[in-house]
C-alpha cells in the first residue's frame, strides 16, 4: 500500500460533510465549507463556544476524525478538539494519521523502519560479501561479490497484555534500486506480531511505545520513522499490507553520524527488548532526562541535572524499594508509627485530621539519603560499573564511590533547597555522567541482562570507548 501524494477527500463531522486536505509537511488538516452559510454558522458557533469555555479549566479532549480519501482509503486523524477557525474555516493540528484499505481496522502485525531502527539492528546482515585478492599480502583486490542472505529474524522476546500476546522481532532486508547512485542498499525492521487482532487505539499505542523505546535506547527524543506498516493475516502463514500509520516528524532530525554508534544494540538486549517495551507501556521509566539531540548530550544545564537526579531516584525505587539499608526493626517501627497515626487521624476532623494524615504520609515517604541510595546502587552494581568509574577517577572503587555519592547528595540537596551559593564544579559533571549511566545499569540489571551485555550497552550509548 502506497501513501498518496495528496491526502484529500471528504469527512463527516458534527453532522455536516466537509471536503478536506491534509498538509503533509505541517500536518494541518483543513476543512472546507460547501456553502457560505456553513461558514457563518461555524464562525458563530466558535465564538459562542469560546465564550462559554474561557473559565473551564480542563485538558483539551483528544479526538479521532474519520474520512475517506479520493482514492477510496479510510483515513483517521489523531488531533485535539480545539481547531483554529479562520473566517469560518476549521484547521486541526494533527499528531498522526492512519490510512487503510480495510474498513474493519483490525490488524495482526506492525512493521517499523527508520534510521534509529537501522542503528539498533544493523541492516548489513542482509548481505554476504566475498573478496579475493591478487596477492597474499591482500593489497590488491581481484574480485568482489555481494549476495543477499536469508538470515533468521532476531527474537526480541514477547509480553502479554489484555489476553493479547505480542512477539517482537528484528529483521534485515536488501533493497535493489536500478536507477540509483547506490543500487544496493539495506534496511532493518522492528516487527510486532499479535496473537489476536488489535484495533486503531492499540495500533497508535504500540507505535508510541516503540517510539519511546527508541528514545530510551538512544537517549534522545528526535526520533522519526520512515515507515509504519500494518498487516492482516490472510491464511497459510501469509500477511497482507493493509495500512500506513504516519506521525508528525521531529523538527530537529538527527544528522550526527555518531547516531550509528550511540545506541543500545539489539544483540545486547535480545529477548529483554520485550521487557523494556512492557515497562515503557506501564509508564515505569522516567523520560524527562532524554536529550533533544546528540549535540545536547554534552550540555549539562541545571534543569537537565535536576531531571537526571530525579530519574535515577525513580529507577532506584523501582529496583530496590524504600529503606533499602535500614534494619527490620527500623522498618517495623516505621510501619507501626504510620498505622497508629492513621488510626489517630480517623478519630479527628477538619484541619487536625488533615495535619495528622500529612504527618503519616511524610513518615511513610521518608527514605535514606540520596547519597546513601546511590552508594548502595554502586555497591550492588560494582561488577558492571567499576570500569567506567575507574576511567574517570583515581583511587579505590570504595573510596571513589563514597566521594561521588557524598558530592551528588550535597549537589542534590543544594538544588532542592535553592541554595544561591551553589556552584557546579567540573568534577560534578563527571559524577553526574556516572549517575546517568547508573540510571540505565539499575534498570538493565533488574531485568536480568548479563553484566557483559550491560557494559557493552553503556559503552555504546555514552561512548566510553572501553570495550
Amino acid at each position: 500500500m502506497k501513501i498518496p501524494d495528496r491526502i484529500v477527500g471528504v469527512l463527516d463531522l458534527d453532522g455536516s460533510r466537509f471536503p478536506f486536505e491534509l498538509n503533509k509537511d505541517t500536518f494541518e488538516l483543513r476543512l472546507y465549507n460547501t456553502t457560505e452559510s456553513d461558514g457563518f454558522e461555524l464562525l458563530a458557533d466558535g465564538v459562542l463556544s469560546y465564550s462559554s469555555n474561557t473559565k473551564v479549566h480542563r485538558w483539551v479532549d483528544k479526538i479521532t476524525i474519520k474520512g475517506r480519501t479520493s482514492e477510496g482509503y479510510q483515513v483517521y486523524f489523531g488531533t485535539r478538539n480545539n481547531p483554529d477557525i479562520y473566517n469560518g474555516y476549521r484547521t486541526y493540528n494533527v499528531a498522526w494519521y492512519y490510512l487503510t484499505n480495510d474498513d474493519s481496522i483490525k490488524i495482526n502485525e506492525m512493521h517499523f523502519s527508520g534510521r534509529e531502527i537501522n542503528c539498533f539492528y544493523n541492516p548489513t546482515r542482509a548481505f554476504q560479501s566475498t573478496v579475493s585478492y591478487k596477492h597474499d599480502d591482500r593489497t590488491s583486490v581481484e574480485s568482489m561479490s555481494v549476495q543477499t542472505t536469508n538470515n533468521e529474524d532476531l527474537n526480541c522476546g514477547h509480553f502479554k497484555r489484555n489476553n493479547v500476546r505480542t512477539e517482537i522481532y528484528c529483521s534485515a532486508h536488501a533493497k535493489l534500486s536500478f536507477y540509483s547512485e547506490t543500487p544496493f542498499d539495506s534496511y532493518s525492521r522492528l516487527k510486532l506480531k499479535f496473537s489476536n487482532s488489535i484495533d486503531l487505539d492499540a495500533i497508535v499505542m504500540h507505535a508510541m511505545n516503540v517510539q519511546s523505546l527508541l528514545k530510551y535506547i538512544s537517549y534522545r527524543t528526535n526520533i522519526n520513522f520512515t515507515d509504519i506498516s500494518t498487516y492482516i493475516s490472510i491464511g497459510g502463514g501469509k500477511i497482507q499490507n493493509c495500512g500506513k500509520l504516519v506521525f508528525k516528524r521531529s523538527l530537529h532530525e538527527e544528522r550526527n553520524d555518531k547516531a550509528k554508534r550511540r545506541i543500545i544494540k539489539a544483540e545486547n538486549l535480545n529477548v529483554y527488548t520485550a521487557k523494556l517495551l512492557r515497562a515503557i507501556e506501564r509508564e515505569e521509566i522516567p523520560h524527562g532526562l532524554f536529550c533533544n539531540s546528540i549535540e545536547d548530550m554534552s550540555n549539562y544545564t541545571t534543569s537537565r541535572i535536576i531531571m537526571i537526579l530525579a530519574a535515577f531516584e525513580s529507577e532506584y525505587r523501582n529496583a530496590y524499594g524504600q529503606d533499602t539499608k535500614r534494619s527490620e526493626i527500623y522498618k517495623k517501627t516505621k510501619e507501626n508509627v504510620v498505622a497508629n497515626l492513621k488510626i489517630y487521624a480517623a478519630s479527628l476532623s477538619g484541619k487536625q485530621k488533615k495535619y495528622a494524615n500529612g504527618f503519616a504520609k511524610g513518615i511513610l515517604n521518608s527514605d535514606s539519603s540520596y547519597g546513601d541510595n546511590l552508594l548502595y546502587a554502586f555497591d550492588d552494581c560494582k561488577t558492571i560499573i567499576e570500569p567506567f568509574v575507574k576511567k574517570h577517577f583515581k583511587g579505590s572503587y570504595k573510596r571513589i564511590t563514597e566521594d561521588v555519592s557524598a558530592n551528588i547528595n550535597e549537589l542534590r540537596n543544594g538544588i532542592a533547597h535553592s541554595r544561591l551559593d551553589l556552584r557546579i564544579k567540573a568534577r560534578h559533571l563527571a559524577e553526574i555522567k556516572l549517575v546517568e549511566e547508573m540510571f540505565y545499569v539499575v534498570r538493565l540489571k533488574k531485568m536480568g541482562i548479563k553484566d557483559e551485555a550491560i557494559q557493552k550497552s553503556i559503552n555504546d550509548l555514552f561512548q566510553e570507548n572501553l570495550f
